[in-house]
This record gives C-alpha cells, structure tokens and sequence, in this order.
C-alpha cells in the first residue's frame, strides 16, 4: 500500500458519502468520563504509542448523511459472522451517528494489552447503484519496541455487483467469492435492497457472468514466491498462494520500515520460510520473514 493509503481510503470513502469517521478516546481516570479526540495522521492512520500494559478505551464515531438510506452501519460477530445493524444515536438531526466501543484487553500467553479484531472494529454497508461494498472501521494494536501503537484503519474488505437471481440478492462469485458461503450476509442484503432496483438474471446469464469473468489463478513456479489474495488491516492477518497452497501472513513477519506494516492484495512477496501455526482453532501454514 503506498503511505498515504489511509488519506486515500478517507477520501474514497467520503465521496460515498461518509461525512466524518472519528476516533475519540476516553478517560475514566477522574468523576466522569471525558472525552479527547484523536486526530490519526494521513499517511498511515497513527493515532498514538502508549505502554502496552495501560487499560484504554476507544469510541470510533462514523457520521452519515440522514437521507442515504443504501449507506448502513453494521457490527459482524461470532465465528458464524452474524450481522446486527447499528442504530444512530442522533435521531432528529441532520447526521446519523453510529459509535463503537473499542477497549483493549489480554489475551491467554500473551504479556500485554491490545484491542482484538472480534471487537476492535465496525463495518460500514453500500448498496447503491446495484453495487455492494463492505467497509471495515478499526483500531488495532501494532506492538513494536516494547509501545502499543494504536491505528486507525479504513479498509474496503468485499465488492461486487448485486443481481436479481430467482428472487434474491446474488453476488457472482467471480466478483466475491465469499458471499455464497455467509447466509447472514445473504438474509441482511435481501432485507435492506429492494430486488425491483437490480437487474434480473436467469441462470443461463448467471452462467454467461461467471464464464465472462473467470480468471484461473497463476501458479507461482518459485518456492519463495507469492502473491498477496487479501491483507487484513484490523487483525494484522492476510492470505498467500504459495505454489498450490495458501498461507497466512502475520503482520509481524512482515519485514518493513513502516509503523503499520501492511501488503495490497495481487502483490508479489518473499518469503523466509514456512511454518504451522493455529488459526480459529485449526493448523495452517504461516509464512515468514515477509518481504515486499
């Protein structure tokens, strides 16, 4: 990603309509609560380093037009990925405001605190023109040089065209592939987007769609080599094909200058070696010594 990536990301973002995302931290130190807002720094979202053992807490305030009704705020959780939409806490004004509590927190053989993806961020939903975009808001943890430092991240995570198929909401999945496989994110789109809006399909034209953008993936014939399919800026956590395989990548085997290391997805790596880890409970290859 270039430096400038959150700047860029805030722009496109806005120009969706998006009228302020914020990051606000809270102090309980004294009678009540105050509340100072933090200004993230263009180039990379930096917001602040602090000792990696202090209890903080975040709110991430996202401010929308009221009359955009394609644009929702939602909160994914569970290992199944329910969906819940958020509700503004501003009714009668002439913005809908959504917040999220963020606060980090320890985790099981790990020495300090930092705020974990399952509640360190919120998703921001477009569904305008046909087109659906799944947006994610965040503050994650960077632990470097014995100083927590704290981000925050605005990265688009899906999209694709939506169609009318047999009367639901369907996503190609040469466009997300994805999608077929999270029935919450199915149920949430065929609530919120009217089928009379989007363009019918029949399953020969399904066909014709997917044949038409059917792309074989390139198998890399270099042992060291591989090519980024997506990098997750709140969890720190991307994916790699590597020969015929897939492997995870961990933002801090990724060999970079950066405060915020981070890969663009199609980009080509090295890669040290290979090693097992454990994700969601399961074995599967992580890659190390990352370089760009």
């Amino acid at each position: 990603m270039m430096a400038s990536f959150f700047s860029g990301a805030l722009n496109e973002i806005r120009g969706k309509g998006v009228l302020n995302i914020l990051a606000v931290l809270v102090d309980r130190s004294g009678e009540g609560p105050k509340y100072q807002l933090i200004q993230p720094d263009q180039n990379d979202g930096f917001l602040f380093s602090i000792n990696p053992w202090v209890s903080l807490e975040f709110r991430i305030l996202i401010d929308l037009p009221v009359d955009h009704e394609h644009i929702n705020v939602v909160t994914v959780h569970g290992r199944d990925k329910k969906i819940t939409a958020k509700q503004s806490i501003t009714p009668g004004k002439h913005y809908r405001r959504f917040v999220k509590k963020v606060k980090n927190r320890a985790t099981e053989n790990v020495p300090y605190l930092s705020t974990k993806h399952e509640g360190n961020n919120t998703r921001i939903i477009f569904t305008a023109n046909g087109k659906f975009e799944m947006w994610e808001v965040a503050i994650p943890t960077r632990i470097l040089n014995g100083q927590a430092h704290f981000f925050l991240t605005v990265q688009k995570l899906y999209e694709g065209r939506m169609y009318n198929y047999e009367g639901k909401v369907y996503i190609p999945e040469t466009q997300y592939l994805g999608y077929q496989d999270w029935p919450h994110l199915q149920e949430y789109l065929n609530k919120i987007v009217p089928l009379d809006q989007l363009e019918e399909i029949d399953f020969d034209q399904m066909l014709e769609i997917l044949a038409r953008e059917d792309r074989p993936e390139e198998v890399l014939a270099e042992d060291n080599i591989g090519a980024v399919k997506y990098f997750c800026l709140a969890s720190g956590l991307g994916l790699a094909a590597v020969n015929a395989n897939e492997a995870m990548i961990h933002w801090s085997e990724i060999i970079s200058p950066e405060r915020l290391a981070c890969l663009e997805k199609g980009q080509l790596i090295r890669f040290a070696g290979i090693t097992f880890g454990i994700k969601d409970a399961e074995t599967v290859l992580f890659l190390e010594g990352v370089e760009k």
